[in-house]
């Protein structure tokens, strides 16, 4: 039996949150893809908000895929995907824990002032 421990942070839950807001604050669905943003319209047309997930965008892009992968599914649309998806890109779970943990360390540094 495989026993899955999430781990969460304050910064992260409220980076969900923040998101989610903001995109509804820029006209957007709540349930739309970071990878499907339009960097230059959340610019020039959404103001702090559009900023904000501009910022999203950047973060987002700037991770190798693996770590993308979580910042989507485990960050940013939390319980909205099969809880062992990371299984096709690893079948450790302390490989794929400790992606995770690193990467809660990286969203807590970079969001945790925004949100």
């Amino acid at each position: 039996m495989v026993e899955y421990h999430d781990v969460d942070s304050e910064s992260s839950m409220a980076l969900r949150k923040a998101y989610r807001h903001a995109l509804a604050e820029v006209g957007l669905s709540p349930d739309s893809h970071v990878f499907d943003l339009n960097y230059d319209r959340l610019l020039d047309q959404g103001g702090a908000e559009g900023a904000f997930l501009a910022d999203v965008v950047d973060f987002y892009l700037e991770l190798d895929d693996f770590s993308a992968k979580i910042f989507l599914f485990q960050i940013l649309e939390k319980g909205r995907h099969y809880p062992f998806w990371w299984l096709s890109y690893t079948n450790n779970m302390v490989v794929y824990q400790n992606k995770y943990a690193h990467l809660i360390c990286q969203v807590d540094s970079h969001f945790a002032s925004k949100v």
